[in-house]
């Protein structure tokens, strides 16, 4: 009963509300695609334009959809050596998952503290890419569950292989030798005083800088700054899941479906809306938002999307939409029987 009710509202979503992303070159990227009841992908499907798109989408009512990185000569050719590989995006997921921080560890929902530190983390590297690699613009979206997607679509990376990712994921985890630069900053450092200046006038970088500052205090000696290079590394690295990043077939959740996992919407975002916080981001991904549904509790929950949940196992609550079909689709609870929905 709770799933059909679920996959109702995904027919409705896809019939009358999903609109086909702005992204370069649909025509050129496979189209990946997960159904309700089934455990298995249905893959190497292409469309010529969005008109085709939508139509895929409205027929097959897909739980989980995705699009791939990468650019094909014949996206639609099952044989991956038969594609013709043309180049890839690249991609970043972080995933609140993969973050080693009090409000992630432990958790089976997604709350609202844990994805604050994913989109604190996503600034870091949107920082990074901006100041330190000069990307110029790059696609930024909520995942859909506990994190964030940061796309970079220049045509400047399309062509860069595995290696030269690998590279580029060494430097942004801070795996790269940083000592010239930490030595060359412990001895500037001693006349610092003010960290916003250095990143106003240094840009790049000023995250080297401020990071000993933050680390060793106002004066630190050239001494200090080696003999804690670890921690100040630790506080330089951003926590990116690197396979995906590495990975020039990567299959990524297509902007506007939505996510299986949780109902809300993969929705792409700008930098103001990030920046803002997780409401600006809740307010952006949540699909259902008509009226309230009573679900009976399988396990206490305690929050999710924000809302407040009270009460034990086989409790029955009333929610709002978004937040009920979030608790349904995880497994938390199930519609009450002979419970309305207003």
């Amino acid at each position: 009963m709770s799933m059909k009710y679920v996959h109702a509202l995904f027919k409705d979503y896809y019939r009358r509300s999903f609109q086909p992303p702005d992204v370069p070159e649909m025509g050129k990227r496979e189209i990946a695609y997960q159904l309700f009841g089934s455990d298995s992908m249905v893959r190497h499907k292409s469309v010529s334009g969005e008109a085709e798109l939508r139509r895929l989408f409205a027929e097959a009512s897909p739980r989980h959809a995705y699009y791939s990185s990468s650019y094909f000569e014949k996206p639609g050719e099952p044989d991956m050596s038969l594609k013709e590989w043309r180049g890839a995006d690249l991609v970043f997921d972080i995933d609140g998952d993969h973050l080693q921080t009090s409000n992630c560890m432990g958790i089976k929902l997604m709350t609202l503290a844990c994805l604050d530190d994913a989109r604190l983390e996503t600034i870091k590297l949107i920082d990074i890419l901006s100041n330190e690699f000069g990307v110029a613009s790059m696609r930024i979206t909520f995942s859909g569950n506990r994190g964030f997607h940061v796309h970079v679509e220049a045509k400047e990376v399309i062509q860069l292989g595995q290696e030269e990712r690998r590279e580029i994921v060494n430097y942004i985890t801070a795996r790269g030798d940083l000592t010239r630069q930490l030595i060359a900053g412990g001895e500037f450092l001693l006349d610092v005083v003010d960290a916003k200046s250095i990143k106003r006038d240094l840009g790049g970088p000023a995250r080297v800088l401020a990071a000993v500052l933050e680390v060793l205090g106002r004066k630190p000696k050239p001494a200090d700054v080696v003999g804690r290079k670890g921690e100040v590394l630790r506080r330089l690295g951003v926590t990116i899941d690197e396979v995906v990043t590495i990975d020039v077939n990567r299959l990524m959740r297509m902007p506007n479906t939505l996510h299986g996992k949780t109902g809300l919407k993969v929705a792409e975002l700008g930098l103001g809306e990030v920046e803002r916080g997780v409401e600006a981001v809740l307010g952006k991904a949540i699909a259902f938002s008509k009226g309230s549904i009573a679900v009976k509790l399988n396990e206490p929950v305690g929050e999710v999307l924000g809302e407040s949940v009270k009460g034990r196992a086989g409790s029955v609550v009333v929610l709002p939409q978004g937040a009920a079909v979030y608790l349904l689709l995880s497994g938390s609870a199930d519609l009450a029987r002979g419970e309305a929905w207003t």
